[in-house]
């Protein structure tokens, strides 16, 4: 094993009408799940991020081989 991974926010909203909606921050790690949500939960997401002033980056940049 070379890494493991646990993240800061899960915002997949698993039917909420009023899911949480926290103040990310740079290093944070979004946790989404492929359902029904997923297109919503991803939105909600980048909307986040963009509102913190921070962009998206794929994990793997950031985890050893």
């Amino acid at each position: 094993m070379k890494a493991v991974v646990t993240w800061t926010h899960d915002l997949t909203a698993w039917g909420q009408w009023n899911p949480p909606n926290p103040e990310l921050k740079a290093g944070d790690i979004v946790l989404l799940h492929f359902n029904e949500t997923l297109e919503q939960d991803l939105k909600r997401a980048l909307d986040l991020a963009a509102a913190a002033g921070l962009r998206p980056a794929p994990l793997r940049e950031y985890v050893p081989e």
